[in-house]
């Protein structure tokens, strides 16, 4: 009998220590998740943000659901995320815009490295540098010689004044040593239009709308501004095979919490984001839209808010954007 009591309590014991990772698991969010989109349904960050909710639903066995708030540049979702409980149940799919548009104001209204907390990085999408055959460039070399020919004689678009395209695109002129005249559009759509249209001359355009027309040969692509050359359009080099280093500027997106997320919530959220980034169907629902998937750890990705903060800001500040 002692034997066989003895026995009872090992099993009793195996049973709860098997239950321990469940129940801390379990505890670690207790209720539905919310990942506040800033931008319209149908964009980027909401597509992508909706490919995740599955599977981190499924790994943190909760309901993950996507709640849109867009406007103002992103600032009306960010604020809502950065006043939020940081309990882990309300998380930001923030992208590389946070990092500009608070800057842009005399008084920003939230600093994006130190108000919110980085669980880590979802992916990037490059740019991509196109012209319109026509223009007669075919290598940024050539794009540069016919630019340094004409002061001020090239046009660019872009979707808005102080928009990465058009920061990443005076950063390329002042690593050339050329001046172009920029010329705003309302959207990425319209500014990718005036170069089929020639309109403008060129375009730091966001790799999806780019790409049908790069591979219909309406548009060239003279190289991208990521680090290594894309599946999608191989041929087009890099910026830094092109003789421009250091100038990498993909829109990146990521998650973020607010302030004060306790690090074990963190830890979790993390793990369960990056084992979510690591199937396959998402690569490839990823795939489709142009963006590569880059999981990172909140170090990482904390990193990466100070870095572009004091980059973006700086170069805000020298251009003047500030009002």
């Amino acid at each position: 009998m002692g034997i066989k009591r003895a026995l009872i309590k090992l099993f009793f014991v195996f049973s709860i220590l098997m239950l321990l990772p469940v129940i801390c698991h379990a505890q670690d969010i207790d209720g539905p998740i919310t990942i506040v989109v800033p931008s319209d349904p149908g964009s980027a960050p909401d597509v992508l943000a909706r490919v995740l909710t599955a599977p981190m639903s499924e790994k943190l066995g909760v309901p993950v659901i996507v709640e849109n708030r867009p406007g103002a540049g992103g600032n009306i979702g960010a604020l809502a995320v950065a006043k939020a409980k940081p309990d882990g149940r309300t998380l930001f799919m923030a992208t590389v815009n946070m990092s500009i548009v608070p800057w842009m104001k005399k008084t920003p209204q939230f600093d994006p490295a130190n108000d919110f907390t980085p669980i880590g990085q979802i992916a990037s999408v490059p740019m991509v540098v196109i012209v319109n055959p026509k223009l007669g460039p075919k290598t940024m070399a050539e794009l540069v010689a016919l630019a340094k020919s004409k002061p001020d004689g090239l046009n660019y678009s872009s979707p808005g004044i102080g928009s990465l395209n058009h920061l990443a695109t005076v950063l390329f002129e002042r690593a050339a040593g050329i001046k172009m005249t920029h010329i705003p559009y309302k959207s990425g759509a319209a500014s990718t239009t005036a170069v089929l249209g020639q309109e403008v001359q060129l375009f730091f355009a966001g790799m999806p709308p780019a790409i049908p027309h790069i591979k219909s040969g309406a548009l060239l692509g003279l190289a991208i501004t990521a680090s290594e050359r894309s599946p999608l359009v191989p041929n087009v080099p890099t910026l830094a095979e092109a003789g421009y280093p250091n100038l990498e500027s993909d829109a990146w997106y990521a998650l973020l919490g607010p302030k004060g997320v306790p690090d074990k919530l963190v830890a979790r959220l993390n793990a369960v984001l990056c084992e979510s980034l690591e199937l396959q169907s998402v690569k490839d629902q990823f795939a489709n839209l142009g963006a590569s998937v880059s999981p990172s750890d909140p170090k990482a990705m904390a990193k990466l808010l100070q870095e572009d903060s004091k980059r973006y800001k700086a170069l805000i500040e020298e251009l003047g954007l500030v009002n």
